[in-house]
């Protein structure tokens, strides 16, 4: 998900595996569309973090971004933490 729906829809324009929902959605019908997911990769705040968590599925967490907090206390029990120095470069092998 982004808050960027523009650059997405041109990122992805010829995925047929992609949702963009309409321009005209709040939010809260965003956070309801992304509670429907099976599964999420989530970054730190709490638009994520409740996503994350109303999709009940399993949850990939980037562990210090943004705020630098790496203790496990501070994400729900069953989610997978990843490291967050690790990052996808422009010009390295590794993608997503």
């Amino acid at each position: 998900s982004s808050d960027d729906k523009p650059y997405c829809e041109n990122l992805f324009r010829n995925r047929s595996n992609i949702s963009i929902t309409p321009q005209s959605f709040s939010m809260g019908d965003d956070l309801i569309t992304l509670s429907l997911c099976e599964h999420s990769i989530i970054t730190g705040g709490t638009f994520g973090w409740w996503s994350g968590y109303l999709a009940n599925g399993q949850v990939l967490h980037d562990k210090i971004y943004p705020s630098g907090c790496e203790r496990r206390e501070h994400y729900y029990p069953p989610w997978y933490l990843i490291d967050g120095k690790v990052r996808a470069y422009k010009n390295s092998n590794y993608t997503l």
